[in-house]
């Protein structure tokens, strides 16, 4: 048996998997990267999606929110150079039940995310502003969604 050998391994041939080999391999140069998989690619959880993306995590910490942001940075990236061949779009995300006492925590829910968006990038950017739009600006983010119905 002759010996192989590969810059990269990769372990998992799902959508994080394919990405990080792409993303090697065409933006880093690198030339030996190798998906390891028992299945076929994209067969397991990737085939399931909804094609929705997300950048807010339930803690603790903001590491998995800091994945994320760099990981829709790259999909923002590659579907502008694509002239989005793949048909990225943002749409959100919509929490529904029918049982009314949900209601309120997919309320503080949503308040939590847009905590972290603003203790996130907002608040670099609203810093940034002339003041008459970063009254504006702040006034926007501290909208209480208590009471709303969507």
């Amino acid at each position: 048996m002759s010996a192989r050998a590969a810059e990269v391994v990769i372990c998992g041939a799902g959508i994080a998997g394919i990405a990080a080999a792409y993303h090697l391999a065409a933006r880093r140069a690198v030339r030996e990267v190798v998906l390891v998989d028992e299945r076929p690619p994209l067969s397991l959880t990737s085939d399931k999606s909804t094609e929705c993306y997300r950048n807010w995590w339930p803690g603790p910490g903001d590491a998995m929110v800091a994945v994320m942001n760099r990981s829709i940075d790259l999909l923002e990236e590659l579907a502008h150079e694509s002239g989005n061949v793949f048909r990225l779009n943002r749409r959100g995300y919509l929490f529904a039940t029918a049982d009314p006492d949900r209601g309120s925590h997919f309320v503080r829910m949503a308040e939590e995310a847009v905590a972290l968006v603003v203790n996130g990038f907002v608040k670099d950017v609203l810093q940034q502003l002339p003041m008459e739009f970063a009254v504006e600006g702040q006034k926007l983010i501290s909208i209480s969604l208590e009471g709303s119905v969507g």
